[in-house]
């Protein structure tokens, strides 16, 4: 997925304009979801953080969750006694952050106060498209997951074997008139055609199998991951090696889509002047944004 690191440029070359309205065809979250790095194997743990923190952001009300990792994360506190990827760790069985279903990330979320939640499977593509489409609508960041080329961030097809977790954060009309999306990942926002996201959902594993991890130095690295990109590490002896356990729920992330919410927080309508005009001022306090 092309990185969005100037919204005017992603405008003209991408999204449709609407002559009638006198504006871009997006609509975009505001405020919008914070992206975060992510340095391990824990991207489901990594979107609900994002999740979580906007949510907490916009309503200071609601519980403060606990970072990602508690010595890493832009959203990592230094009084921190717990993580997202400890509790993974501790009470469901995780070896290194990752998860495998969306139950036990269901869990994960309750376990640190977030008990509004929304676990839909569409059955076709339009269906998952307009699914996510609602519930930006509904000022929710849905979590979905599809593979991603771990070099580029583009969705793939792949069968499950580079399964991801990323947050949609708007949507858009392109040039040719059809729907996509805008994923926070990696710390950096991406941006795909709808059809690509729907599809790659839909042909994920139903049950995943139980990976093997090594680890070089200060981090964690998945065996087929280093076998494509990394051959050399094989030749190397890991300072530490960790088996998954299997999965304990049958489905996977297929199709998944989840929403992390709370019913009673207010929704500001916005013109589409004012969102871009956020967006902006956002890619410019990031700064520029590299691949």
């Amino acid at each position: 997925m092309p990185i969005i690191a100037n919204l005017d440029t992603f405008q003209q070359e991408n999204v449709l304009y609407n002559s009638f309205i006198g504006a871009y065809e997006f609509k975009i979250l505001n405020p919008v979801p914070s992206s975060q790095q992510q340095n391990g194997q824990f991207c489901k743990l990594n979107a609900l953080s994002m999740v979580l923190n906007w949510l907490h952001h916009t309503q200071p009300d609601l519980p403060k969750p606990p970072p990602v990792r508690k010595s890493y994360g832009l959203f990592q506190e230094n009084d921190a006694t717990t993580s997202l990827r400890e509790i993974a760790k501790k009470q469901h069985g995780s070896q290194v952050g990752e998860v495998y279903d969306p139950f036990t990330l269901m869990a994960i979320a309750r376990q640190s106060g977030y008990a509004d939640l929304t676990l839909i499977t569409p059955c076709t593509p339009s269906d998952y498209i307009e699914t996510l489409i609602n519930a930006v609508n509904a000022h929710e960041a849905p979590i979905v997951f599809f593979d991603v080329n771990v070099k580029t961030g583009d969705v793939i097809q792949a069968n499950g074997k580079w399964e991801h977790a990323a947050v949609i954060v708007g949507y858009f009309t392109t040039k040719e008139n059809k729907p996509g999306f805008i994923l926070a990942q990696w710390g950096q926002y991406h941006w795909c055609h709808a059809n690509d996201l729907a599809l790659s959902a839909g042909q994920l594993s139903l049950s995943r199998q139980a990976e093997t991890f090594y680890k070089f130095k200060k981090n964690w690295k998945e065996h087929e991951a280093i076998a494509e990109y990394e051959p050399y590490l094989l030749f190397q002896k890991a300072d530490k090696v960790r088996v998954a356990n299997a999965p304990t729920h049958n489905g996977g992330f297929r199709n998944a889509i989840l929403i992390v919410s709370n019913k009673k927080k207010q929704h500001v309508k916005m013109l589409d002047n004012e969102q871009e005009h956020l967006f902006t001022d956002y890619l410019m306090r990031q700064g520029p944004l590299k691949n």
